[in-house]
């Protein structure tokens, strides 16, 4: 095990490894156009909106209004918006997703060379990249994780320093993570406070620290003063059992086979292997559970305490507490005490290999699921998108938005792409008071009431919409077509895009 005084050049060439064998993991994202993540089309339309805002366009303006700084989960979206100026965006978003993908095993290890780990351990962490977050296209939460292990990186070196500069980073790094992701930077003012009183040297340093973290949680907390109380009930929790049984699940079961158990196996084995050849090696110093290691363990715990006992539902948002299971494991793997005797090149080239496979291993699985998603789902949507009149409404009916290729409703939000055509549906994130885009007092955006079973398409119910976009097969639309309430446009995978003709133009 390094100590942590051992900066050396090999250990920051093995960051530069993490980084290479990490690339491997955003394959899936360049092999395919659409990747499953439910909510990623959804977050390129509030990037859209932001956009049209910025360039002053009316229409949208009339509608919607962008919050102003500090708003959590804002920075990702605006980034994302001004990429979008040069790139196609949904081209922006799987960069973005990539470049957050990669970043999260490099984040570990500068993580790890802080707290006197050699880098190449956070090869064993590397299942913890296709987690639940990534599975439901949680954007803002996959672009944040690496921030959030930097800043964690950051109040240890604060710790440990009177550098009054770097007390300062870590105030104005608490609230970009909070403008980043909302729980991520409300768990990093937590985590800090107790890296600051591990780690801390010396009892001056410790409350300065802590003022730090006081200080940067400032913005957070003016936001959530601001902010309606949530109802009594809005906070559901699990019980600790029925979590502990769904801990799997939000670990890494986003395929709807057991291919995700391969990589975790892997990493097992790697992570045990590396334990038997330390204590063989007898290189376990007598007081192993120093401090270094102490503060991982307890970040660890904390944050998979916070997974299994948090809240799952809030007043705003789902899936809550639950998407910290695999950082809460990632910080566990990493405070394991191993040696990689860095004398020994053959130590450090069998995890470099071991971390190799199971990225080539999750990329592959991935890749071949998403691959048979974009053929037999989606088809050529973008010859979809592009029959559809610029700056029109489009209705949205969907008999199963769910996939074989995944587990979660990853068809939900693909309409929201009209956006990128200045359009726009029934349904957008902008009506959730939490986004950074909101509606107007008084703005009506379009909506339309979902059918009853076996309630008949009408003119009344689709009023003010120009198309229709159906997912799946319904009897109810051919008879609108046999009516001449609508016309078939184009069909693709399993969406169908369908003209809304006027009342004169449809038969008796």
């Amino acid at each position: 095990m390094t100590t942590s005084g051992d900066r050396a050049p090999s250990s920051w060439r093995d960051v530069l490894i993490v980084f290479a064998v990490s690339v491997i993991v955003a394959v899936p994202l360049v092999a395919v156009r659409f990747p499953i993540g439910q909510d990623l089309p959804a977050h390129i339309e509030t990037a859209a909106q932001i956009l049209a805002l910025w360039r002053g366009d009316a229409d949208v303006a009339a509608q919607h209004v962008l919050h102003g700084l500090p708003w959590p989960n804002a920075l990702p979206t605006m980034a994302l918006a001004a990429l979008m100026t040069v790139i196609d965006g949904l081209d922006a978003a799987r960069l973005m997703t990539g470049l957050g993908l990669v970043l999260w095993p490099t984040s570990l290890a500068l993580l790890c060379l802080r707290l006197g780990r050699s880098p190449l351990w956070a090869l064993a962490a590397l299942p913890t990249t296709y987690d639940l977050a990534f599975a439901y296209g949680f954007f803002h939460f996959v672009v944040g994780k690496p921030l959030w292990a930097l800043v964690l990186a950051h109040a240890v070196d604060t710790a440990r320093s009177s550098d009054v500069r770097k007390h300062a980073a870590l105030a104005g790094l608490l609230p970009v993570l909070f403008c980043t992701h909302l729980l991520l930077g409300l768990s990093a003012v937590a985590l800090c406070v107790v890296i600051v009183v591990i780690v801390g040297d010396g009892w001056r340093r410790r409350v300065a620290g802590i003022m730090s973290c006081v200080v940067g949680a400032v913005p957070a907390l003016w936001w959530m003063l601001g902010q309606p109380s949530a109802p009594k009930d809005s906070l559901i929790a699990l019980p600790l059992n029925e979590a502990i049984s769904h801990l799997w699940a939000n670990l890494g079961d986003i395929a709807p086979d057991e291919s995700d158990s391969v990589p975790w196996l892997l990493a097992t084995v790697v992570v045990a292997v590396a334990v038997v050849g330390t204590l063989v090696q007898r290189r376990v110093r007598a007081g192993w559970l120093q401090r270094d290691t102490l503060v991982l363990l307890s970040l660890g715990l904390l944050t998979l305490g916070f997974a299994l006992l948090g809240p799952i539902r809030t007043a705003q948002a789902s899936v809550v507490a639950e998407r910290f299971s695999s950082l809460g494991v990632a910080l566990l793997v990493l405070s394991v005490p191993i040696t990689i005797d860095h004398s020994r090149r053959w130590q450090r080239l069998a995890v470099v290999a071991a971390g190799i496979v199971i990225a080539v291993v999750m990329a592959a699985g991935t890749t071949t699921r998403w691959r048979a998603f974009n053929h037999d789902e989606m088809g050529d949507f973008d010859a979809l998108l592009q029959r559809i009149p610029p700056g029109t409404a489009t209705a949205t009916h969907f008999v199963r938005p769910l996939s074989v290729n995944g587990r979660f409703n990853v068809l939900w939000h693909w309409p929201k792409l009209v956006s990128l055509r200045d359009g726009v549906t029934d349904d957008s994130f902008a009506w959730r008071a939490t986004c950074v885009v909101g509606l107007r007092d008084g703005a009506t955006p379009p909506r339309r009431r979902a059918l009853r079973a076996n309630e008949p398409f009408s003119s009344k119910g689709l009023e003010g919409f120009d198309q229709l976009l159906v997912q799946g097969h319904d009897r109810r639309i051919d008879a609108a077509v046999r009516s001449g309430l609508l016309t078939p446009v184009l069909s693709t995978g399993v969406w169908h895009l369908l003209h809304i003709n006027e009342p004169e133009a449809q038969g008796p």
